[in-house]
């Protein structure tokens, strides 16, 4: 079975897009916003990570299941694609 497709680093330009489009981002640094990679819609996820999805923070982190996909509308940010304290800072109230 191939093993899921890993999101890659955002890049500057998508770091900056992600900011204007999401304006509670607006407290990470340039830095820290390419150090976040995002899965997007129709992405196949990892079986047991942890998601957090920018387009709905109110929800908080959740799990997926083995085949799961990128739900239509999300952008997410996989646990295991950012330092423990980027997770943090994306987690923590308020947003």
């Amino acid at each position: 079975m191939a093993r899921p497709r890993q999101p890659k680093p955002t890049t500057k330009p998508e770091a900056t897009k992600l900011r204007e489009r999401y304006a509670w981002l607006n407290r990470f640094s340039d830095e820290e916003l390419r150090e976040i990679s995002v899965c997007y819609e129709g992405d196949e996820l990892d079986a047991d990570g942890l998601y957090f999805d920018v387009n709905r923070p109110e929800v908080g982190p959740f799990e997926f299941r083995a085949g799961d996909r990128v739900p239509k509308g999300s952008c997410l940010i996989p646990e295991s694609s950012v330092t423990p304290a980027i997770w943090c800072k994306l987690t923590a109230q308020p947003r």
